[in-house]
């Protein structure tokens, strides 16, 4: 093989690489953008929490889902964010731990007395995105008193009704 053969075969899997990294984040912000504006005073509460820092009877529920998480493991985070303005924070947690790539996250908000999973299967990412709460970002819109939120993996919209945050219909945005 001669040199100049060598040179692009180390190369170009450099440059593949080099490009993948630069493209994720850009296109995350850009699902980001064009979801609508940004409830930058809710991102605000959005803070990284780990499994052993949730509310015990948060995790006994979270059991009782058969969520799988333990403190410790590769997916033993998620974020407390207060997305209904009632001075109490929602939880997006991994729940379902991938063998790959980013976690299984569930959203868990506590009604008067209970826990209960807001929304389910959305791709949970670690904290090192454009976001506070990377994965997703609260809308300035709201439903029934809870933030829409902007999913990172597509610029999807969702909006809580009847007690559960559901995808928004198109014409709803």
């Amino acid at each position: 093989m001669k040199r100049s053969e060598f040179n692009v075969l180390v190369r170009l899997p450099l440059a593949v690489l080099l490009a993948i990294l630069l493209f994720i984040p850009a296109a995350a912000r850009s699902a980001n953008e064009n979801c609508g504006e940004r409830d930058e005073s809710v991102q605000n509460t959005c803070k990284y929490v780990k499994y052993k820092e949730l509310p015990s009877d948060l995790k006994k529920f979270m059991t009782k889902m058969k969520c799988n998480v333990k403190t410790g493991s590769n997916y033993d985070y998620g974020y407390a964010v207060d997305l209904n303005s009632d001075g109490n924070p929602e939880y997006a947690f991994c729940c379902r731990e991938a063998k790959h790539g980013p976690c299984d996250m569930t959203i868990f908000g506590k009604s008067s007395t209970n826990w209960e999973a807001l929304y389910d299967h959305m791709p949970g990412f670690d904290d090192e995105g454009p976001t506070p709460c990377f994965g997703f970002a609260a809308l300035k819109t709201k439903h029934s008193g809870y933030n829409d939120l902007c999913i990172d993996d597509g610029a999807a919209v969702i909006i809580y009704r009847d007690g559960k945050y559901r995808d928004a219909p198109e014409s709803g945005r």
